[in-house]
């Protein structure tokens, strides 16, 4: 079993002396990591628990001190955070402590129940917003939705072409597409849609196939029509697969791909050489054509 799978973390001030009841306390596979993160959001006032980011703003960040209680498998480390937090607001946490299961996907089963929840209802909410305004039978609070959704993307429109944010512009370039950057031809492929805005990739649909083929390039010794071998040019093993080969260049010049500059040499020989820092020299090996 590997007992250091997670660490049981406290975050105090050096006055607290009771982890039981200051402080706060939390589990995660990367402690130190989660520690700073808590910090660093509760400075910036973008963390979940007010009394994290109150503590920061009291004491100030430096005065705090983080420290991994124990380290031991996920599930005893939550188990010992329940011990420790068994019910909310204590110390500095807001919720109780413990899992049920090592590392659900949003907390405890209730809570990952109830994000899941609120996402459906909202996204039920967002079709069915969708549907009245295509029925031309938009409520108030659809106008009011759609009106700041307007805002949202001429403030973003304004922003991305350097236009003065009390300068007007019209709808046409507000909800305009934007073109392909690579070809200035096509329309930009749709990327993803959030909160009603849709964002959109660099490039088209057609232009990025082309790149995702691209990636199959051929290699500067194929163009120069050598063939890889199946023997090695410096021990003479005898590979079973290609890739147990690969194209060694005498001169170190991955450019030069004149035939008298390129051998076959296999998996093994390529550690020697470079332990050896190139035991090859020109005219060591017969030239092949």
């Amino acid at each position: 079993m590997n007992y250091r799978e997670a660490g049981l973390y406290w975050i105090h001030l050096a006055a607290h002396t009771d982890p039981m009841t200051q402080g706060y306390i939390g589990v995660s596979k990367y402690p130190e990591g989660r520690m700073s993160t808590h910090l660093r959001r509760a400075s910036e006032n973008r963390h979940h628990n007010i009394n994290l980011i109150e503590a920061i703003k009291t004491f100030g960040k430096k005065k705090l001190i983080c420290e991994v209680l124990v380290y031991g498998s996920e599930d005893y480390c939550y188990t010992l955070e329940h011990e420790y937090r068994p019910v909310k607001n204590l110390g500095w946490n807001i919720a109780e402590g413990g899992k049920m299961g090592a590392g659900p996907k949003f907390g405890v089963p209730k809570n990952r129940e109830k994000i899941e929840a609120r996402r459906e209802a909202k996204r039920k909410q967002d079709e069915e917003r969708q549907r009245r305004i295509e029925e031309g039978k938009p409520t108030p609070d659809d106008i009011i939705f759609c009106k700041k959704l307007k805002e949202k993307l001429e403030l973003n429109k304004k922003i991305e072409l350097g236009i003065s944010l009390n300068e007007p512009i019209p709808d046409r370039v507000i909800y305009f597409r934007p073109i392909c950057k690579k070809c200035n031809k096509n329309y930009s492929a749709i990327n993803y849609k959030k909160d009603g805005i849709t964002h959109y990739r660099s490039v088209c649909d057609e232009c990025g196939s082309k790149k995702a083929k691209n990636k199959n390039r051929v290699a500067n010794w194929e163009k120069s029509g050598y063939k890889k071998k199946t023997v090695c040019d410096s021990c003479g093993f005898r590979s079973l697969y290609p890739s147990q080969m690969t194209i060694f260049h005498i001169d170190g010049n991955l450019k030069n791909i004149s035939l008298s500059n390129l051998r076959t040499i296999c998996l093994n020989c390529v550690e020697v050489v470079k332990r050896k820092e190139l035991t090859w020299k020109r005219g060591d090996l017969t030239i092949d054509y």
